[in-house]
């Protein structure tokens, strides 16, 4: 599982339906198991997204994009679209 820290509640209240806009593809976007979403904490500040990654691999996702802004804030101000791009470490 990894997870995205937000300084201030980014869900709505409980009982509201929460879209993320998590935006890539391709080799390097991470594979998200087949029935898993996102989950919020109960302070609403960080976003949890189950992953399968692979060893020694370079991946690259984003939050947002032009067309897409469905992470947001409590008060549905959404994030500017950001990049991520990181590399696993091989297995010993």
């Amino acid at each position: 599982m990894r997870g995205v820290v937000c300084d201030e509640a980014s869900a709505p209240n409980q009982g509201v339906r929460v879209e993320v806009t998590c935006v890539g593809g391709g080799e390097q976007y991470p594979t998200v198991p087949d029935g898993e979403k996102p989950s919020w904490s109960a302070d609403r500040k960080t976003c949890t997204l189950p992953v399968a990654l692979k060893p020694n691999w370079q991946y690259r996702f984003g939050l947002n994009s032009r067309s897409f802004k469905n992470f947001a804030s409590a008060e549905r101000v959404p994030l500017e679209p950001v990049v991520y791009e990181f590399r696993t470490s091989p297995r010993n």
